[in-house]
């Protein structure tokens, strides 16, 4: 699990890339996707 919430970290900063870089509306909530993701991820596998 520790694994799946450490490799959210890069994800969600390219989420950021392709929003910043592209302006892709999809991508406009990468936070959610790294407070969730990532940090919920870490909390649970500790």
């Amino acid at each position: 699990m520790l694994h799946l919430a450490y490799f959210m970290v890069p994800v969600a900063l390219a989420v950021k890339a392709v929003h910043r870089l592209g302006g892709a509306a999809w991508a406009a909530n990468w936070l959610h996707l790294q407070g969730i993701g990532a940090v919920a991820l870490m909390i649970l596998a500790a």
